[in-house]
């Protein structure tokens, strides 16, 4: 299989990848202690901690389609050099500050540069590559990539003791730093990596919510937003579930996460030669149904099962992830791009909403909760199968 990314994937595009993860390993190192950091090294109380930690995620959600739009219209290579000074900016703040008002302005800036630049960064990904097939490869590629750069991060961020080290925010800076110089010097040969407003006209900023006036692309975000309302269980009340059933129920939590991470590195080979075998698409609706199985069996009080039922789970998380960037990539047409993938963000919402809910289900109907999860993740699957039957129908019928 690294044969065939190596063959299949250019040149940009595997300095993009290998840039973004260097830039991935500083954000892992220091960003899974920040909270840690927060309420032990600045004193801030844990209301003030749980404010700063929400502020960017929800702003970057919120503004991601008019991200999309706005990356397209000030150039694709100019959004990700806005996003990574920003972080750099943040991180200046992060590392010289005890104030909660000034973690809060870092984290509105990493917030609004990094919903561009995400945006930004994946469009700019996806037009390195054309040839059929190429989108799957490489949002696979690019997500082993940064599993791998997640377990890195993580470990170097333990060894330094990431949640009362400050100097530490200066190594994202840095990797900003190379970020942006080597997206300036080094992509610089397709005109498509630049502004295309020239090409289209008039940038409406409102283009993307246009998009749902598509049956099959809203039914496709809808599917995923389910899907996240799902998945935000793992890292948010699954713990709580298990605390509840076993005698050390967080010590088990901890060995089925650290399963969860060792095997998304293991298993995305085996996963991208799953999704090359029974398609993209299909294998994308296929991802929540692992995921609905897994919760199924999570209900088994037998640590054997529980194993195998994150070997499932993170299966399902290797074939769905890499697939949904995938097929917005290849719903879209160049010149669209970032605007798909900005309305496509705002499934984001899953991940906000589904801890509040599961909590709700945890504490009023406690025994069925695992149920009830894997029936979220079992709509998440109609709810994909059948939007992406209107989307190929739809297509037949353009061509």
């Amino acid at each position: 299989m690294v044969s065939n990314f190596i063959h299949l994937l250019p040149k940009n595009t595997w300095i993009l990848m290998l840039t973004n993860a260097l830039s991935g390993i500083a954000h892992f190192i220091v960003l899974p202690y920040l909270s840690i950091y927060l309420h032990e090294y600045a004193n801030l109380t844990t209301i003030q901690t749980g404010i700063i930690i929400g502020i960017s995620p929800i702003l970057s959600t919120i503004l991601s389609p008019f991200a999309g739009i706005i990356a397209k219209k000030i150039g694709y290579k100019s959004a990700i050099i806005i996003g990574s000074i920003g972080w750099v900016i943040a991180s200046i703040i992060y590392a010289n500050t005890y104030h909660f008002s000034l973690f809060c302005l870092a984290a509105i800036i990493t917030g609004v540069s990094g919903s561009i630049q995400n945006i930004a960064f994946i469009t700019t990904l996806s037009l390195s590559v054309s040839t059929k097939g190429s989108q799957s490869v490489l949002f696979n590629m690019n997500y082993w990539i940064l599993n791998i750069c997640a377990g890195l991060g993580s470990l170097i961020g333990i060894f330094f003791n990431s949640g009362k080290n400050p100097n530490l925010f200066y190594f994202i800076a840095v990797t900003e730093l190379v970020f942006t110089l080597i997206i300036l010097f080094i992509i610089k040969d397709s005109s498509r990596y630049h502004s295309q407003k020239n090409q289209e006209g008039k940038v409406d900023i409102f283009n993307s919510f246009l998009l749902f006036k598509q049956p099959g692309f809203a039914l496709f975000v809808i599917g995923s937003f389910f899907c996240l309302l799902g998945y935000s269980q793992i890292e948010s009340n699954f713990s709580l579930y298990l605390a509840d059933y076993f005698e050390d129920g967080a010590f088990f939590y901890g060995k089925l996460i650290s399963l969860n991470g060792f095997l998304a590195i293991i298993l995305q080979p085996l996963s991208f030669y799953f999704s090359q075998k029974v398609g993209m698409k299909r294998a994308l609706f296929l991802g929540p149904l692992f995921y609905s199985l897994s919760f199924l069996l999570f209900s088994s009080k037998t640590p054997i099962i529980l194993y195998l039922s994150m070997i499932i789970f993170t299966f399902g998380e290797t074939v769905y992830s890499p697939n949904s960037s995938a097929v917005v990539a290849d719903l879209s047409d160049e010149a669209s791009r970032s605007t798909y993938f900005g309305a496509f963000n705002l499934h984001g919402f899953g991940s906000f909403l589904g801890p509040p809910l599961g909590a709700f289900f945890l504490s009023q109907r406690h025994p069925y909760y695992l149920y009830i999860i894997s029936f979220i993740f079992l709509i998440s699957t109609l709810l994909l199968f059948f939007s992406l039957k209107l989307l190929s129908v739809k297509r037949e019928g353009n061509q």
